[in-house]
């Protein structure tokens, strides 16, 4: 469980990475660690719920902290950051997004008697085949090309939504969880994600919120539609309470040692390694290089 509970502050240092001081993820991840071990006593020893696989403990848990966090502290300067991305960069989403989805069903089935591990392997790889399938098709139905972070992200989404109906679900049951949830993800990332910023008045830096806590709400309410009792229901919201709680308290601590972050410091490391590779050079347009644009401005 701890190293679940390491796993977990990892996906909600998410949404405010970039935004705190280096040595604060260390504060982060003490100030987390009681939050989590008081949800885990909620969900399981209070409501007994059904989440073998973490939908809430896990996602949601790590969605709503990092909102907490990121609500206490108001890095209002995130909003103004570009965002771009390289090739390079995005490569290294393709190649841990297939990692993960090669991964995760080691991740949801840790806690499981040896006797259910294959069958939940089985159910978090169909979900995922079927979150890997509409997050396609979302992305090519609204946007006409495929948006290579929407979609490393949403992918997972299925593996997210399974876990708390990991062994609720027959292999097709699985794949409907799935789709479900990848085109819900894909969805959120598109239209969900500015106007929940713009409420809150707080940017989800990596869109944290759009994969696991939104995944993670499908996953816990699909036991309901299941089973027919509303148990997950209402540890679902329960989550939600005690992990926003938990992050604003968290965030306060976070904000109060904080201290004044320069523009230049902002989503860089700059201040805290020494680099010394070479600044890229600029490139030029052809007209500047050709001499052709000086002599129009000339005449």
């Amino acid at each position: 469980m701890g190293v679940i509970c390491a796993i977990t502050v990892v996906i909600a240092i998410g949404v405010f990475l970039g935004t705190i001081k280096m040595w604060q993820y260390l504060l982060a991840g003490v100030l987390f660690a009681p939050v989590f071990v008081a949800l885990e006593y909620f969900l399981f020893t209070v409501m007994d719920a059904t989440d073998p696989g973490g939908s809430m403990l896990v996602h949601m848990c790590a969605a709503y902290f990092g909102l907490g966090v990121a609500l206490a502290v108001r890095e209002k300067r995130a909003f103004d950051e570009p965002m771009y991305t390289t090739t390079h960069s995005v490569s290294f989403v393709w190649l841990a997004s297939m990692l993960l989805w090669m991964l995760w069903p080691s991740f949801v089935t840790a806690l499981l008697p040896s006797d259910q591990v294959t069958w939940g392997m089985i159910t978090c790889y169909m979900a995922g085949l079927g979150s890997i399938i509409t997050t396609y098709l979302i992305c090519q139905i609204v946007q006409k090309k495929v948006n290579p972070l929407i979609y490393t992200y949403a992918m997972l989404a299925g593996p997210v939504a399974i876990g708390s109906p990991l062994l609720s679900v027959n292999q097709w049951g699985a794949l409907v969880v799935g789709l479900v949830a990848g085109a819900i993800s894909a969805l959120s990332f598109i239209y969900l994600q500015p106007r929940l910023c713009k409420f809150l008045g707080v940017l989800d830096v990596m869109g944290v919120h759009n994969l696991h806590g939104v995944a993670g709400w499908i996953g816990a309410l699909s036991i309901v539609v299941i089973t027919g009792t509303f148990t997950n229901a209402i540890a679902a919201v329960g989550t939600m309470v005690i992990t926003l709680v938990g992050g604003l308290i968290a965030g306060i601590i976070i904000r109060a040692t904080r201290g004044k972050i320069p523009d230049e410091d902002l989503f860089s490391d700059d201040a805290d390694f020494i680099k010394t590779e070479a600044p890229p050079e600029q490139t030029l347009p052809r007209e500047v290089i050709m001499g052709t644009e000086g002599s129009q401005k000339t005449a």
